[in-house]
């Protein structure tokens, strides 16, 4: 079975991409380090959230309320104002 491979200008590409990242990597360490630490502390709270931040689960008694203290419709306003035309079912289209 063969396996699928990069072509040569991709895999130079990719490889000029990772001697980059090492060499920048290497100067300057702080600069991937922060941003590294403040992604895991994100990560870490949105994955384990303290307590405090934890929301708790609405109770039911106020929707049921909000729903009782509804009132009713009111009907509506418009009427149907029986035109001129003659309504014969020939003329009616099958679907509209």
């Amino acid at each position: 079975m063969k396996r699928r491979r990069f072509s040569i200008p991709t895999q130079v590409i990719i490889g000029l991409i990772i001697i980059g990242l090492l060499g920048s990597i290497i100067r300057s360490p702080s600069s991937y380090l922060i941003p590294l630490f403040i992604f895991a502390a994100i990560f870490i709270l949105y994955k384990y959230p303290p307590n405090g931040l934890i929301r708790k689960g609405s109770s039911k008694t106020s929707y049921t309320y909000q729903n009782k203290t509804r009132e009713k419709k009111k009907p509506s306003p418009f009427r149907v104002i029986q035109g001129n035309k003659d309504s014969s079912d020939d003329d009616t289209p099958k679907f509209h």
